[in-house]
């Protein structure tokens, strides 16, 4: 059986969509989803996260930031959760959208917060920058990705890098699906392409 492909998610380079860039002032441990630990009970019970007015102002069913964190809409999370991502593999955060006239948007938004994170990075294809300590880790200046697909495990469909975990990964069947369902806004890199 051939293995799957693997996606990085990356910023919508499409002017018309909406960003939200607030993200990490919303709430103090917002940090802890750049390490895909569950937040639990340090979740706020009310966030609110409104598009900027620099950006677009179209709504989409995963929603552009500047962190690395993938938000979705319930239609999103509805199809995830089918494809058996569990609550082991992501955790949904729900919180209230709004748009860039600072109207809420009536459907639930959802961060989907991936917690299972795989040692896959392939060291000799991939480009990057070290930061300048005394162990290997990659700095946030990744411009292409490559992963060893035979250090992934065959069930993980939605994951963090274990070497930099603010980069989530999609397998190429679940990407397929979200597509199929026309899911809008979503934006990912393949393997060995330049990344924004």
């Amino acid at each position: 059986m051939a293995r799957h492909e693997y996606f990085i998610f990356v910023i919508n380079s499409d002017p018309r969509v909406g960003v939200i860039e607030k993200l990490d002032d919303a709430f103090d441990d917002y940090w802890m989803l750049n390490e895909g630990m569950a937040l639990g009970d340090k979740y706020p019970p009310k966030l609110e996260l409104t598009l900027s007015k620099k950006d677009g102002d179209m709504v989409t069913d995963f929603i552009d930031n500047i962190h690395k964190v993938v938000l979705v809409s319930e239609k999103a999370r509805a199809i995830l959760e089918q494809a058996g991502l569990g609550p082991e593999q992501v955790e949904f955060l729900p919180f209230t959208l709004k748009d860039r006239k600072r109207k809420k948007v009536p459907e639930p938004y959802f961060i989907a917060n991936a917690l299972q994170s795989f040692d896959c990075f392939d060291w000799d294809r991939s480009e990057y920058n070290l930061y300048p300590t005394k162990r290997k880790v990659v700095s946030t200046s990744l411009s292409k990705l490559y992963v060893h697909e035979d250090k992934v495990p065959k069930d993980a469909l939605f994951f963090r890098l274990g070497e930099l975990k603010n980069r989530i990964l999609i397998r190429s069947d679940l990407l397929e699906k979200l597509k199929a369902a026309d899911c809008t806004g979503i934006s990912v890199a393949a393997m060995g392409e330049t990344l924004p």
